[in-house]
């Protein structure tokens, strides 16, 4: 029972709704293939079958005769006609009169529901044919049937004709609507069961139960009209127009940073991530905002040389507060100005780069880039760094030990537990140990879950 409950908690709604969307094109192009492959089976293989119809009504030799006895004698003589039908004798006759190699048709016969009449069926691939062997029958059946009927009477009340279509008619859109449904609920079983089966952080409760860190909180997306509204600002804090969930998301974050970076004296704080588009840069700045909100001298510096992003959250493309640091690491910038800026709007100290690096050692290699941490140290109540991410640069651990700790971002059902804790083991051998994970762009529907912060 315990197991159930555990496998239920497990679920994930959003996770396996968003996995099936994802795979749309994979669904309708497998159901609208299932649906057209239908159409072609239908069509190479059906056979028509006709079938012609003849009605008779029954009743008793003699004028003392009543309703009930004819009833009775209607029952009696469908199963006796039906016997007639199969023997060879009756068959053999047929053959012989429309001059036919074998007997390819099948016959029934069959009680209207209270009447006393009965109905004939004759069924082949043939209109002509079925309808051939019926008017043979109706000519010799009485010389079989004058042995078996006895003071019965059979009159045809609905003489037979030629099929206008076949019997066995198939709605092949009918077909193809089924076998389209079919495909694709089969395949939205199978993603939704490869989806659940996947190892990745799908809640919170993923979180504690599959990383190697403490969860320092969760940042869920914004609502979409909002977004809308947003769209052309960064997600930021300080921006009016975002939601005080977000707001109170970051600054419990940060509250908990700052217990754990106490307990740790940590003064420079690395913010990274297993892969790109998680969300590290945004998580960086907020984090550096709000710890300058509460009256701290911060510096937020962009060390992610091969994809800096901070320029552009802070929308200063362009702006003398954002530096060639690969050249000045480098020493190659003669006139490289003021390296760390100031920012009114949220009271942070910046070092924005612009420039894209794949040198990391080298830059490192110049003692340019400890000279600045140093003085950073001496004037900065925190520095949050902005890296690469882990998992795609080896060289990101370099730049940790520059750290005193790490924060690692993971992106809702985005990257297997196995490789967050990879990036987890690896920080750990440096100085950066790592305080917690921030679970960030989480959208929760999940069944018996929390979704709070």
């Amino acid at each position: 029972m315990n197991q159930e409950n555990e496998l239920f908690e497990q679920l994930d709604l959003f996770s396996m709704i968003k996995d099936i969307l994802r795979q749309w094109w994979v669904i309708l192009l497998f159901s609208l293939s299932a649906a057209l492959l239908t159409n072609v089976i239908s069509t190479e293989t059906f056979e028509p079958e006709y079938t012609v119809n003849t009605t008779f009504v029954v009743s008793s030799k003699g004028l003392n005769t009543s309703v009930y006895s004819n009833l009775t004698n209607t029952i009696s003589m469908a199963e006796q006609f039906k016997r007639i039908l199969e023997f060879n004798l009756m068959k053999t006759t047929v053959m012989q009169d429309l001059e036919l190699d074998s007997f390819d048709a099948k016959t029934d016969v069959k009680v209207v529901e209270n009447t006393n009449m009965i109905r004939m069926s004759v069924t082949s691939g043939s209109a002509v044919l079925s309808y051939r062997i019926t008017k043979s029958i109706l000519k010799n059946y009485h010389q079989v049937s004058d042995y078996v009927l006895t003071n019965i009477i059979l009159e045809i009340m609905d003489p037979p004709s030629i099929p206008a279509g076949p019997s066995n008619a198939k709605n092949v859109w009918r077909s193809m609507e089924k076998a389209f449904l079919l495909t694709a609920a089969v395949l939205i079983v199978i993603f939704a069961v490869f989806s659940y089966l996947k190892d990745t952080v799908k809640n919170e409760k993923d979180v504690k139960r599959k990383i190697d860190a403490r969860l320092l909180g969760t940042v869920h997306q914004e609502k979409r009209k909002r977004m809308v509204k947003t769209e052309n600002r960064a997600m930021l804090v300080t921006n009016p127009l975002i939601s005080y969930h977000f707001t109170e998301s970051y600054r419990m974050i940060t509250a908990k940073l700052v217990n754990r970076m106490e307990k740790r004296r940590v003064k420079v704080l690395m913010v990274t991530s297993v892969t790109e588009n998680e969300g590290k840069s945004t998580v960086a700045a907020n984090i550096a905002l709000c710890l300058a909100k509460e009256g701290n001298k911060v510096l937020l510096m962009d060390c992610d040389f091969r994809k800096p992003a901070l320029y552009k959250i802070f929308s200063e493309a362009g702006s003398e507060k954002v530096v060639n640091l690969p050249a000045i690491l480098m020493g190659k910038e003669s006139n490289p100005g003021k390296l760390v800026h100031h920012l009114k709007e949220g009271g942070i100290y910046t070092i924005l780069n612009n420039t894209q690096s794949f040198i990391l050692e080298d830059l490192m290699n110049t003692g340019a880039f400890e000279r600045i941490m140093a003085t950073c140290r001496a004037n900065m109540d925190y520095v949050v760094m902005d890296t690469s991410p882990v998992g795609l640069v080896s060289d990101t651990v370099q730049l940790a030990e520059h750290a005193d700790g790490a924060v690692v971002v993971v992106s809702q059902d985005r990257i297997l537990a196995r490789d967050i804790n990879d990036t987890i083991d690896s920080l750990n051998n440096t100085n950066a140990k790592v305080l917690g994970c921030v679970f960030n762009n989480a959208m929760n529907f999940s069944f018996g879950q929390n979704q709070g912060v």
